[in-house]
């Protein structure tokens, strides 16, 4: 079974008609046909949760959509990780790319520790760090890496 690592933006992708979302959508089908396990930072369920809130706040989606992508992703099982290693990874990252927030860093040191792909939506972070650690991936891109 394929370890992956996904960041926020992926895991919303699955949850939020977006461009790219039949990309993202296609890691989930591979979850829950046992292909693949998806691991992420600690952070993830944060993000998670902030985004759906932040979205239901601004009008963008119905509390009753939000509570359905809400429970959707507790039902599922990450591999999380956190901890001093975790931590100092993505401080070296956050410096090393002059990151201005440190958040997205993570998700690259929860790769590396695993020694995994990173899957991203993240357009900036993706364009930061592509030409360097060529381990980051577009979601637009996924099915052709598996």
């Amino acid at each position: 079974m394929a370890e992956v690592c996904v960041d926020a933006s992926f895991v919303l992708k699955w949850f939020l008609p977006e461009e790219h979302s039949d990309c993202a959508r296609a890691a989930l089908l591979d979850y829950q046909e046992q292909k693949a396990l998806f691991a992420a930072p600690g952070l993830l369920p944060f993000e998670i949760i902030s985004v759906l809130r932040r979205k239901v706040y601004s009008g963008i989606l119905l509390p009753s959509e939000a509570d359905e992508a809400f429970s959707c992703f507790m039902s599922m099982k990450f591999k999380l990780l956190s901890g001093n290693r975790v931590n100092r990874q993505a401080w070296q990252y956050a410096v090393y790319f002059n990151r201005p927030n440190a958040y997205d860093c993570f998700y690259l040191a929860a790769a590396k520790i695993l020694a995994s792909g990173l899957w991203t939506a993240d357009q900036r972070l993706y364009n930061a760090v592509r030409d360097e650690l060529p381990w980051v991936k577009w979601v637009g891109e996924y099915g052709r890496h598996l």
